[in-house]
């Protein structure tokens, strides 16, 4: 399999659970024809990059944290943006995260430049920016 064929199918794997059909994987991609060993090397290519992506990272920003979890006082505002995959895209990783319909908040302080820019690049992708109050502490 030549390399672009192989990019454009990894990339495709991110809209899948689960290991898609043949046929799902080659209109994912934008591909005519995929064979079964083209689409298992793909899904196997992505599943350890989701592995790997599923650590957490140097600075501890993973998309499953609490927005509000880095400290701050009670009650601060705290910048976020809040991120979900577009209409039919059931999961997709960016920048070493994974985002589902439901969406994710994330903390603008947990994400470098890079990794803002990264994903509020992508068409697979709804970021909104907003401000939450963490008020963790003062619940109870």
């Amino acid at each position: 399999m030549n390399e672009d064929k192989h990019q454009k199918l990894l990339g495709a794997m991110s809209q899948f659970e689960e290991k898609p059909k043949v046929d799902e994987a080659a209109q994912a991609a934008g591909l005519d024809k995929v064979s079964a060993a083209e689409r298992d090397a793909a899904w196997d290519a992505h599943q350890q990059q989701a592995d790997q992506g599923d650590q957490p990272e140097q600075d501890g920003a993973t998309a499953t944290e609490d927005p509000g979890a880095s400290p701050t006082d009670q009650g601060e505002d705290v910048e976020a943006i809040w991120v979900r995959t577009v209409p039919g895209v059931r999961r997709f990783r960016r920048a070493g995260m994974a985002f589902n319909e439901a969406g994710t908040g994330v903390a603008l302080e947990a994400l470098t430049d890079e990794q803002l820019a990264a994903l509020e690049a992508e068409p697979n992708l709804i970021v909104e920016r907003n401000t939450f109050t963490d008020n963790a502490d003062s619940q109870g």
